[in-house]
């Protein structure tokens, strides 16, 4: 092949549906709220209705300054005895769009699928919040479970870090802050 030739790739059908649909959800104009009001619409597009199999409930962890909102995902069959197994999901979204909502087509199938408490975390996010302002958010409910996890019948010895996106950067920045300062294997 010379480097005028061009390979073209057929899309699958379920890739051309996803390309279409995205491109439905455009934002009326740059402003911040326009953009995650057609972000939010484009996740909704995605979620499929609950179907009864898992609990949902909002709920608060407390920090020093406000309250973090979280969204607690819960198995319905017999918890073990140690407690739940708990995946805490940060959402993705270039730092400025997402929350509670735009995730569910992921988090609800994560509890399901791995028979484990999913908590989601509405971290603050920019142009409203700067760094670290989100990083401090998902700390605060990381060291929260580890201490008060058994309140919500968590195993806070089993808690895994999970995210996509800006959300996987989050995991991953709190993954290596957990082993720099060893409050991973302290149990705070």
């Amino acid at each position: 092949m010379t480097t005028h030739e061009q390979t073209t790739y057929a899309l699958s059908e379920e890739m051309q549906s996803l390309v279409y649909w995205s491109s439905i959800y455009s934002p009326a104009d740059v402003d911040i709220d326009s953009v995650r009001a057609a972000y939010d619409a484009m996740c909704r597009h995605y979620t499929l209705p609950r179907d009864g199999k898992i609990e949902v409930e909002d709920r608060f962890v407390a920090n020093d300054e406000h309250q973090v909102p979280v969204r607690v995902y819960l198995p319905k069959t017999n918890r073990p005895e140690s407690g739940w197994p708990c995946v805490l999901y940060l959402h993705g979204g270039g730092w400025m769009v997402g929350g509670l909502d735009s995730h569910e087509f992921i988090t609800s199938y994560l509890c399901q699928d791995l028979n484990a408490v999913v908590i989601s975390v509405d971290y603050r996010m920019a142009p409203e919040h700067r760094f670290p302002a989100a990083y401090e958010d998902c700390l605060a409910v990381y060291q929260w479970l580890k201490k008060h996890g058994s309140t919500w019948q968590i195993d806070s010895e089993n808690i895994v870090l999970a995210g996509d996106s800006a959300g996987g950067n989050l995991a991953a920045a709190l993954a290596v802050e957990l082993q720099h300062s060893g409050l991973q294997a302290q149990g705070l």
